[in-house]
């Protein structure tokens, strides 16, 4: 039967839209990391009267991760839009068909956006503390087989044990002491001037420039965005690329700077070792160096290695309790009963500002953060830039949270922070 009306015009199978702008893709990341911080200080409320506000501190990082998590989790990876997206009207797209996102590649890009740093991170900061412990039981094995060797020869006995030094083990062992004392902190890494910075920079300004991929999990998920919005004719877009170019410079003379910097340690610490060399007919076969000093440990013998700077030993608090003799209070002999008063009046007045001594360092050697005493000679305090004295843990928490003193206010950054020992 032939038709009666004209055909209606079917709907294409696939539509065709343009890529997002880069001012668009800017915009649609700071609304989603606007309203995640929301979601997190929501999520940290919640912590805070279930779990207290010291563990919260302590359990930060897994609150983020929960709450990037839950924020991404309920929205891209069901294939809805971000409230970022939905705010510039951008929709996520697989690069490689130029379709729609999957389920799949959805997850993917998540495990690279959410869980992947979180997850390198920790990896890292275990794997290092795994190198350090391992580099000192090496270094404690080979110390007492040095020891004991040093006895077998003053005792004139002969260890017919050949050294080992080339086997596979030996090999094994000094590698993994060279990246004990080679690979950086994880607070280096993530340092506001790190390693990780730097490569999210690199990563910003090529982006600046091509306009493709804003971080480095689309990159790797091979997905972009796509303007769901109609434009109108003939207009153009904002372009970022006189900031990829300056970033691109700027990036450029921090490495030189670097490099420069390396460059000039490796030649002093080469010019500091041939002028600081010790002969070895005054070394001693079998020692321990310690500061500037070298220690026999079997017959506690010390050798120095000359005029290379002052030795630095280790505070010793003295005992509040021990009385003072009569020389240190001015007294030259206590023979007479007056002298005897005088001197215990001296010594009431010595323990009276003791204990006033005492009370003010007790008010010192308090953490304004938690309100306990720091432990001095446990080595568990650090100090800022500005001269303040924290506990070690806290004021890493708090430099995570905000970066400034919470005394002075001062700029603070992790990896400026110094440990300090009887102070």
């Amino acid at each position: 039967m032939p038709e009666c009306g004209p055909r209606m015009a079917s709907a294409p199978q696939r539509l065709s839209y343009p890529r997002a702008a880069q001012a668009e893709i800017v915009r649609l990341h700071q609304k989603d990391h606007y309203y995640q911080n929301q979601f997190y200080d929501q999520l940290k409320e919640v912590a805070i009267d279930f779990l207290g506000a010291r563990r919260t501190q302590v359990w930060e990082e897994g609150l983020t991760l929960l709450a990037s998590a839950a924020y991404f989790g309920l929205s891209t990876l069901g294939g809805a839009q971000s409230l970022g997206e939905e705010y510039v009207n951008a929709v996520m797209r697989d690069r490689t068909s130029g379709k729609m996102v999957g389920a799949k590649r959805r997850a993917f890009f998540l495990m690279l956006y959410v869980i992947a740093p979180y997850v390198m991170t920790r990896a890292y900061g275990q794997m290092r503390k795994w190198l350090v412990q391992k580099d000192q039981k090496i270094q404690q094995r080979r110390d007492r087989a040095a020891i004991q060797q040093a006895m077998l020869e003053k005792a004139g006995e002969i260890d017919l044990t050949p050294p080992r030094s080339g086997t596979l083990r030996a090999r094994m062992e000094n590698a993994l002491q060279w990246l004990a004392r080679h690979l950086p902190g994880s607070h280096v890494l993530s340092a506001p001037d790190g390693y990780l910075a730097s490569a999210s920079a690199a990563q910003l300004a090529m982006f600046y420039l091509w306009g493709q991929y804003y971080t480095m999990a689309h990159r790797w998920a091979r997905v972009d965005y796509i303007h769901a919005s109609i434009q109108r004719p003939g207009s153009q877009p904002l372009s970022y690329e006189v900031l990829g170019v300056l970033l691109a410079i700027q990036l450029l003379i921090k490495l030189g700077i670097s490099v420069r910097h390396s460059w000039k340690n490796v030649q002093d610490a080469k010019e500091g070792g041939s002028a600081t060399k010790v002969p070895s007919h005054t070394r001693p076969a079998r020692c321990v160096q310690l500061d500037q000093d070298f220690i026999n440990p079997v017959d506690g013998a010390q050798q120095s290695m000359g005029d290379q700077g002052p030795s630095w030993v280790p505070l010793a608090y003295p005992d509040p309790d021990i009385s003072a003799t009569p020389a240190r209070l001015g007294f030259e002999s206590v023979s007479s009963e007056a002298d005897r008063q005088n001197y215990d009046v001296a010594q009431a007045a010595v323990r009276a500002k003791t204990t006033q001594l005492e009370a003010i360092a007790e008010d010192v050697l308090r953490c304004t953060l938690c309100m306990d005493r720091r432990e001095p000679g446990k080595g568990t305090s650090a100090v800022t830039e500005c001269g303040h004295v924290f506990c070690w843990d806290c004021i890493m928490a708090w430099a995570k949270e905000k970066a400034e003193c919470p005394l002075c206010r001062q700029s603070l950054q992790c990896a400026r922070v110094l440990p300090i020992y009887n102070l």
